[in-house]
This record gives structure tokens, C-alpha cells and sequence, in this order.
């Protein structure tokens, strides 16, 4: 975290006894404040996720309150956390202007002022006098996103499955969607169904690639293209621009390809679905609708 010059806090000489028993408070709790409007509302609800999966990693007792501008998060601890801990803990969720002040708290050896969240706010808006007071909510009140990387590039799709948005575009599957439905082990589970959905037609795809480098003498670059084994095809998923290259003239290329490998070849691009690529995304979608898991 980075420091200026004009970032220190002074530690008063005489403080009272009870600011040790108050530092104990603090550090029994891991909490996080999460202000929706400050960066990108994608990255927030990533933020969100994170803070969640955290919070319920390490306490039984977690509460979640709306704010005026966003989220805080409550968690009762099992024991009293140092310091350092609970910072590990709330980096990169936490706001990091939060942060920032808890860190020189900390360097001022005033740690009993860390770690604090306001559960109500008064402020003065064009003369006029404003208040909030934070109310509790469960995670079937929050919206979150989360991401997994496919093991295959995919063109660009939206759905929704269960109440959940899937968003999927090249390599990346996303995924928006209430709390304690998009759970960390939904996402985990999820992405096991998905490699065991893909992993044979990735397999059965990669035992052409070779062949069919060597027949395309450089076209085919296995780096940026998927090819897959579907049924008796071989799907492959390139740019744009290659898609012509990889077809040839009037199909020229492509059938004498499929001669070379015995099976007949699709090529599609990542900006638009062929009926087997929109299979073959049927397949991932559809993974969606049997994993449930909840906080």
C-alpha cells in the first residue's frame, strides 16, 4: 500500500486503559465495507463475491447490511485476529481508502480505531441535513458476479438459467446473479461439470491438430484456435479473418482437409455461432441448471 508524506497519525501520549479491551472488539470481527459506485459495477459485484466467500470461510456468524452508497459485512470471528490477518483477509474486496486509514491507525499504534465500520451516517447535501442507517439483509437480497475460464474459445452468448445471467465470449464464461444462488461452490462445481462436458471433445479435437497445421503450413495456429471433436466432426473456432483462409475457395481447402482426417470439418469464427458450435454451447448453458448450492 502506498504511503505520502502527509499520511501520518499522531498517537496522543495519554489514552485510557480500556482502549486495549476495545483494540480485542476490533480484532474479534472481520469486516468489509463495499461502496458500489466507486469503479466499474462489474468489478464491485466481483468484489462482493470475494468479500462473501471470505466472510463465511471464517465465521459462523456472518451478517450483511445495505448501506447508503453500497454494502458492509460483519463477521464474527472464533478468535481474536491480528492485525496483519485481518488486513490479508479484507485485501482486495475492502475499500481501499479504508484500508489505507486502518494502515496508519495501525502505524500509530492506535489499532483500537481500526477495523470500524459507521452503522449510521449524517451529512449535509446543498444545505440540507441527510442521514442513513445501515439494514440488514441476507445474500438472497445481493447481486454478484463471478468468472470462469473456459478451455475453449467461444463465441459470444447470453443467457439466462435459474435467474442467473451467463455471459460468454471468448475464453471467459461469466456470471451474474443473487448470492446464495452464485455461490463460490456453485462456480466450483459448475466448472467441474464443465471440464468434464468439454474434456472429450477437447481431447478428441487435439489429435488432429497437427495434421491439420501441417496441411494449412501455418494458417492453423493451435495457440488462438479451439478445434474440437464433435460426434463425427471437427469443429473449428478461429478469427474472423481465418475463417476464409481455412475454408478456401468454394471449400476447396476444407474438403481436401476432411479427406486428410476422416471427418467431416465446420469452421466458424468466435463472432457468431455455427448449429454445432450452438450445440456444443447448449451443452455448457445447460451444466448451469443442475448445480444449486447455498450459504
Amino acid at each position: 500500500m502506498e504511503f505520502h508524506e502527509h499520511d501520518i497519525i499522531y498517537k496522543p501520549k495519554d489514552l485510557p486503559e480500556d482502549v486495549e479491551k476495545l483494540k480485542k472488539y476490533r480484532f474479534s470481527f472481520l469486516t468489509y465495507d463495499i461502496d458500489m459506485y466507486k469503479g466499474l459495477p462489474e468489478e464491485k459485484e466481483k468484489d462482493l463475491a470475494e468479500a462473501l466467500d471470505k466472510a463465511f470461510k471464517v465465521s459462523r456468524e456472518v451478517k450483511i447490511y445495505k448501506t447508503y452508497g453500497g454494502y458492509h459485512i460483519r463477521a464474527k470471528l472464533d478468535r481474536e485476529y491480528t492485525f496483519d490477518e485481518l488486513m490479508d483477509l479484507r485485501f482486495k474486496a475492502d475499500d481501499y481508502e479504508r484500508r489505507h486509514i486502518d494502515m496508519l491507525y495501525h502505524r500509530a499504534g492506535l489499532d483500537f480505531l481500526t477495523n470500524f465500520l459507521f452503522n449510521e451516517k449524517h451529512w449535509k447535501d446543498l444545505g440540507e441535513m441527510k442521514s442513513y442507517r445501515e439494514e440488514e439483509v441476507s445474500p438472497k437480497d445481493l447481486v454478484v458476479q463471478r468468472e470462469i475460464e473456459l478451455k475453449i474459445r467461444a463465441p459470444k452468448t447470453y443467457r439466462v438459467i435459474n435467474g442467473v445471467e451467463v455471459f460468454i465470449e471468448e475464453r471467459k464464461m461469466r456470471l451474474r446473479g443473487k448470492a446464495d444462488v452464485l455461490t463460490k461452490d456453485f462456480v466450483e462445481q459448475l466448472n467441474d461439470v464443465l471440464n468434464r462436458e468439454l474434456e472429450p471433445m477437447i481431447k478428441e479435437g487435439e489429435k488432429y491438430i497437427d495434421v491439420l497445421e501441417k496441411f494449412y503450413r501455418g494458417v492453423f495456429i493451435k495457440r488462438v484456435m479451439t478445434v474440437l471433436g464433435y460426434g463425427d466432426k471437427l469443429i473449428i473456432i478461429a478469427d474472423a479473418e481465418d475463417v476464409g483462409k481455412l475454408i478456401g475457395r468454394k471449400g476447396s481447402l476444407v474438403r481436401e482437409a476432411e479427406k486428410i482426417v476422416g471427418k467431416k470439418i465446420v469452421v466458424t469464427d468466435v463472432e457468431r455461432m455455427r448449429y454445432e458450435t450452438a450445440l456444443i454451447i447448449n451443452k455448457i448453458i445447460e451444466s448451469c441448471r443442475d448445480v444449486n448450492i447455498k450459504y
